[in-house]
């Protein structure tokens, strides 16, 4: 395989006595579930001492390099505060600070441990190069794409309306992965029974229910939507159950270190995993402990501790 070159590359040294600030911990039985501020470099380094290789999920949803910054009225619902800024000198800088969060992730992830890669078109093709140096072209299992509408097209192209998220594993063998089963419907209602046709309610139509393909149609957090907190990229809830149920089982751990607002978090604890979630952002931390005590019942957090 041909090496990836850019301005800069370089595999930095983490330092080994990182201190980790742990805004929240969760209750969950003899473990405790950690909400914490800070850089994902500072905060994946400050993991490694106790959680090398112990990871079983790792979903990443980090800024695509669209130049941009973002505010949020998420956290006291009026006054837009700042949440997060996705500006960068240019496509090297950005590839090597995505390339030293892969080798970082790389570390914690359990042997049997999978990657989830959320990125967007314009930059997707370069990141999916670094993923295979990193991780190695082998462990690729899916470009998934999620297909969602939204409002907004242009007139000299077609529509952009899908972001691309990479699936990779830690062994190109072994891994653990559950088959997640969708709908498929029938372009014609058929006259007669049979056991594996369902009847959707609303629609009338027959359906099947099928392994799940790798064009995942799931509708994006609208300005109606229930879940909705405010807080720009929002991801639904029913795109990370799917990334759950598929690649994590009950009790096992999940990390997020560009947590947001707090999906990733909230759909873990409602699953039964355990779960690891960090932000830079202090308005990302606000919104995520703010969404966990709404939406799932009896949560429960601790006073403010540090973790070594």
């Amino acid at each position: 395989m041909a090496e990836l070159t850019w301005r800069g590359k370089c595999r930095p040294a983490h330092p080994a006595d990182v201190q980790l600030q742990t805004v929240d911990v969760v209750g969950n039985g003899g473990w405790h579930n950690r909400l914490i501020q800070g850089d994902r470099a500072h905060v994946l380094a400050g993991l490694l001492p106790e959680f090398a290789g112990a990871v079983d999920l790792i979903y990443l949803d980090p800024p695509f390099a669209t130049g941009g910054k973002f505010s949020t009225t998420a956290a006291n619902g009026t006054t837009p505060q700042l949440a997060y800024y996705d500006v960068w000198a240019d496509e090297d800088a950005y590839l090597q600070w995505f390339y030293e969060t892969l080798l970082l992730a790389h570390g914690l992830l359990a042997d049997t441990g999978s990657i989830y890669v959320h990125l967007a078109h314009h930059i997707g093709h370069y990141a999916r190069a670094v993923l295979d140096e990193v991780f190695g072209r082998d462990c690729f299992q899916n470009e998934i794409i999620w297909s969602y509408r939204t409002g907004g097209a242009s007139r000299r192209r077609f529509a952009r309306k899908h972001d691309n998220i990479f699936f990779y594993t830690k062994s190109p063998d072994h891994w653990t992965f559950c088959p997640q089963k969708e709908r498929s419907h029938m372009m014609y209602r058929y006259g007669f029974r049979k056991s594996d046709f369902h009847t959707d309610a609303e629609t009338g139509q027959q359906y099947t229910l099928v392994y799940a393909r790798d064009v995942w149609e799931i509708p994006s957090v609208g300005s109606a939507t229930a879940e909705r907190v405010g807080y720009p990229t929002q991801k639904p809830e029913r795109l990370l159950e799917r990334v759950l149920r598929a690649s994590s089982k009950e009790g096992d751990l999940v990390l997020d270190c560009f947590i947001g607002s707090g999906t990733t978090a909230v759909v873990a604890q409602k699953l039964g995993r355990r779960w690891i979630a960090a932000d830079a952002s202090p308005i990302a931390i606000e919104t995520t402990r703010k969404r966990l005590l709404t939406a799932v019942p009896d949560v429960s957090f601790t006073t403010q501790t540090t973790h070594t």
